[in-house]
């Protein structure tokens, strides 16, 4: 929220870049899926069908890759919605998702995210890391590390991470990394990950009314005004509110 105070008018500018949200922070594909096995990244894309992008090295085999998790998995329920996300890591590769966000991101604006993670009751976990990308197809840059969260236990944690993307961008970033908690009963590892969430930390920016960000002529106005906006400190659409000095909305 962008508040301009200018001499007997009070504009109160509403920046649409604070309304970022995943557009599926709960994993839940658009289709039927064959949960609790695992699936090849083009065919994960297709089952989010744009909400999600996976793009890590490892080979989809009987053990190796990502899966949707649910009740039917014998494993734990989502923390959020049907699914859970299941992600592998293993000596022969990594798996690494992109997670859209709408509107983009802004460069500059400051973001908390939250999500839950959790160990499988079947195999050993892996560490993972979350970053921010201007594309769907890279890791980009890293927001944060989080360890493996045991073994052969369901115990939901939440995580949390801030950022200030250096650039505009669409995705929240997620890939796998190995961990010492390998169990040689279960070399496979995998962490469940679900409800990704996002706010903007910076959204209320109080602007300083000067003739370089906002201009008003005439100003004292009696019945008309023109408003002017630099393009270079509103990026966005903004809503505006015109108030007299009781407050009051004309």
């Amino acid at each position: 929220m962008h508040k301009v105070y200018i001499p007997l008018l009070c504009l109160f500018m509403a920046n649409t870049a604070s309304a970022q949200q995943f557009v599926s922070g709960s994993f839940e594909p658009t289709v039927a899926v064959n949960a609790c096995n695992t699936v090849s990244n083009a065919t994960f894309n297709y089952e989010m069908s744009g909400a999600a992008n996976a793009f890590g090295t490892l080979a989809n085999t009987a053990y190796d890759g990502i899966y949707f998790n649910d009740s039917a998995c014998h494993d734990t329920t989502a923390k959020l919605g049907y699914y859970s996300l299941a992600m592998d890591w293993a000596s022969s590769g990594y798996t690494a998702i992109a997670l859209k966000v709408s509107p983009a991101m802004q460069a500059g604006h400051s973001y908390t995210g939250s999500f839950w993670y959790s160990a499988s009751l079947y195999f050993s976990s892996c560490n993972f890391q979350i970053g921010y990308s201007a594309d769907s197809s890279t890791f980009g840059t890293l927001i944060n590390s989080y360890y493996a969260p045991g073994i052969f236990v369901i115990n939901w944690q939440q995580g949390t991470f801030t950022f200030t993307p250096s650039v505009t961008c669409k995705w929240i970033t997620i890939q796998t990394t190995a961990s010492t908690q390998n169990n040689s009963m279960s070399p496979y590892m995998y962490t469940l990950l679900d409800a990704f969430s996002l706010s903007s930390t910076s959204s209320v920016n109080e602007v300083e009314s000067n003739n370089d960000a906002i201009r008003i002529v005439p100003n004292p106005a009696n019945n008309a005004a023109y408003i002017t906006f630099n393009n270079t400190v509103f990026q966005n659409d903004v809503d505006v509110t015109i108030t007299d000095m009781a407050g009051r909305s004309i």
